[in-house]
């Protein structure tokens, strides 16, 4: 056989196996592979605000509060576009359906009088969702609005706290502050997930961010560890 006839089919045969390599890969269970997704559950507990009409004020019940009408619940994540189902509050629980599979998912819900102003809200994260199966976030505390926690932490240098570095939270919501004289921070978030990131020029730092789930309490010891960057100088040449 002519050797250039032979090479061509040679060719042939490698560029059909790796296209069939390319489908087969395509096939596994990547997430959100072919628009596969999946549904969340969760049961709200509410807490009542403080001077309501009913006597246990603070103590968590199954019921939604007098004047809270719908439930609103999103369903986010990373790699997603939120996914969004409204309820009428005396359900007291629902099913998300169209979720995208995949982990990281984070469900907030929020609790809407009559005019639509949210008066309670909770979130559950770290929620992973299964292609056709329901994923039980399990019990979402529902506090009154505006109540707010603090994440705080502490950026150190050599076992020494370090001044001045720039901490930025990203999440729910956004905000930055900078370190005090003994390298503390601290930041007054409601409930929801977020990113805490130090930066200050010449320093490095371990880890680069930590990941925050703030679920209706402090959050504390979220510290990092810096290093001085070494210089770099460019070659000198000869």
């Amino acid at each position: 056989m002519n050797k250039r006839v032979s090479f061509k089919i040679f060719f042939l045969a490698v560029l059909l196996l790796g296209i069939t390599s390319l489908l087969s890969c395509g096939s596994g269970s990547s997430t959100n592979v072919g628009g596969q997704t999946g549904s969340v559950t969760a049961q709200l507990h509410w807490v009542q605000k403080a001077g309501s009409s009913v006597p246990s004020s603070g103590k968590q019940t199954a019921t939604a509060p007098q004047g809270v009408v719908t439930v609103s619940i999103a369903v986010s994540g990373p790699d997603m576009s939120n996914v969004q189902k409204d309820f009428p509050a005396s359900a007291g629980t629902g099913v998300i359906d169209g979720v995208p599979v995949g982990s990281n998912r984070t469900l907030t819900a929020q609790g809407l009088d009559a005019s639509g102003v949210v008066t309670h809200q909770g979130t559950k994260g770290n929620i992973t969702v299964q292609t056709g199966q329901t994923a039980d976030a399990g019990i979402v505390v529902m506090n009154p609005a505006g109540q707010t926690f603090t994440v705080s932490g502490r950026v150190t240098l050599n076992g020494s706290g370090l001044p001045n570095v720039t901490v930025s939270l990203q999440g729910t919501s956004s905000n930055s502050t900078t370190t005090d004289p003994n390298g503390n921070y601290t930041f007054t978030v409601q409930n929801g997930s977020y990113t805490v990131t130090p930066a200050l020029a010449g320093f490095t730092f371990t880890p680069a961010n930590r990941p925050v789930s703030v679920n209706n309490s402090d959050v504390t010891g979220q510290d990092f560890t810096a290093a001085a960057q070494t210089p770099s100088f460019p070659a000198r040449s000869r």
